[in-house]
């Protein structure tokens, strides 16, 4: 990273985004926010749920701002989070 004529190392990916400009939301793979949840049904009930009774979160979800994601068992909730903090994603666990 160069700031005012000077060279250092990135502490992590979040502070060369920032330099960048980029949002993880510019990354077609990945939303700005992931809300976790442990099963597909909990995924299908809550997208239906919360975009019924949000017109702000049912346009987030569209657009990919917002994405619900499931991860089929207690046991991989730390390598999913650690593939979506790597794709620059705030996470949400419920």
């Amino acid at each position: 990273m160069v700031t005012q004529n000077k060279a250092r190392p990135a502490k992590n990916i979040e502070e060369v985004s920032e330099i960048l400009g980029v949002r993880a939301a510019d990354n077609l793979r990945s939303a700005e926010l992931v809300l976790v949840v442990e099963g597909e049904d909990d995924r299908l009930s809550l997208s239906a749920i919360l975009a019924h009774e949000s017109k702000s979160i049912a346009a987030a979800l569209r657009s990919n701002v917002l994405a619900i994601d499931s991860i089929g068992g207690a046991s991989k909730l730390d390598y999913k989070l650690g593939l979506l903090r790597d794709a620059l994603c705030t996470t949400i666990v419920s």
